[in-house]
């Protein structure tokens, strides 16, 4: 009986802390800063594209020569 009690417990805390961080990431706040970070990302991946694609295509064209 005791380790039933014990598992109940637990599952209740694991269950607790669920709710908890399924409410944080369905909150407003973190969906923008989600949002804010991808574009970050796809804006540094934008530029490093630009700066290295025109690199290697010079020197793809270069090689072919």
């Amino acid at each position: 009986m005791d380790e039933l009690l014990e598992l109940a417990r637990e599952n209740n805390t694991m269950l607790q802390k669920i709710c908890a961080y399924v409410e944080k990431v369905d909150s407003a706040q973190h969906r923008d800063n989600e949002d804010m970070r991808n574009m970050a990302i796809n804006l540094i991946a934008d530029l490093l594209v630009d700066r290295f694609g025109n690199r290697n295509n010079d020197n793809f064209n270069n090689f072919r020569r």
